[in-house]
């Protein structure tokens, strides 16, 4: 992703400009107005944990994307916004935004300012603003797809991201647990991700360019050490050796965590739990 204001003159003449902090649904349709010429400028505030990291903004988006940090604007007039973003865009002949975008020092301009302001200043230039999105009822936004992952509807958000969550960290050491009493796991440290709720999930995990069937868990091994982890097991399949970086996709929340009493009681319920996420994987749309 590249820095908007290291840039002048870039030649695109259509621009999508918002957070993006997602990439859900409804970004998808609001980029599909944009056309082959068209750039996305997502607006940066560096709040940790994130749906969606920078890095992997570029990834799932159909267009360049470019970067502007909120500290840099967030002191600028609604008209020195778009004056700044005339600038950088010469070619400019349409803004895409969504019905909720605000703009201008504290926020003060909305959708109707940006129309007011291009009329009067940038007759040239046409606005497109699109609709609110609902998904079965519910609006399409960044905020509730949070909310989802946090409270364990992994599937729901998935539909509305249309995409499977996945969360990315580096490869730790366990425990050493797993692979002597119980199942083998694979364990790994989260730095930038929002976490699903703590539990057992239906997973898919990415290896290299392999992709595995795979149940995980998040949280507090009450049943051991009570240390918080975040790892996962491979579906009928012997772990590969594993160094560097994972990723995890949540298809499905299974169970929430529980205390075992003993070490063959725990293994008994992972069994339960493997047959459960085949079951998931089975039947998963995405």
């Amino acid at each position: 992703m590249k820095s908007f204001l290291a840039s002048s003159h870039l030649p695109y003449k259509s621009v999508a400009i918002g957070k993006f902090d997602s990439l859900h649904m409804a970004h998808m349709k609001l980029f599909s107005y944009l056309g082959k010429q068209g750039c996305i400028l997502s607006i940066s505030s560096y709040t940790l944990p994130l749906l969606l990291p920078f890095k992997d903004r570029a990834k799932y988006s159909p267009l360049p994307v470019f970067k502007i940090r909120l500290e840099c604007i967030k002191h600028l007039s609604g008209e020195e916004f778009i004056k700044l973003l005339v600038s950088h865009l010469p070619n400019l002949e349409l803004i895409v935004v969504g019905y909720d975008f605000t703009f201008g020092q504290g926020k003060s301009c909305s959708v109707i300012d940006l129309k007011e302001i291009l009329d009067t200043s940038y007759p040239k230039i046409k606005l497109k603003v699109l609709d609110r999105q609902n998904y079965k009822g519910l609006t399409l936004h960044t905020s509730l797809i949070r909310s989802l992952i946090t409270n364990g509807n992994v599937d729901v958000a998935n539909k509305m991201l249309g995409r499977v969550y996945e969360i990315s960290g580096k490869v730790i050491k366990g425990q050493g647990l797993g692979k002597k009493e119980l199942y083998p796991t694979i364990n790994m440290r989260n730095v930038l991700y929002i976490v699903p709720l703590h539990g057992v999930y239906a997973t898919l995990t990415y290896i290299g360019n392999k992709v595995y069937e795979s149940v995980s868990f998040i949280g507090h091994r009450v049943s051991t050490d009570n240390m918080f982890c975040i790892e996962t097991h491979l579906i009928d399949c012997t772990p590969p050796k594993v160094s560097g970086h994972i990723k995890i996709g949540f298809i499905k929340y299974l169970r929430a965590n529980k205390k075992y009493k003993n070490l063959d009681e725990l293994k008994k319920q992972i069994s339960k739990d493997i047959l459960n996420a085949k079951k998931a994987l089975k039947t998963c749309e995405l």
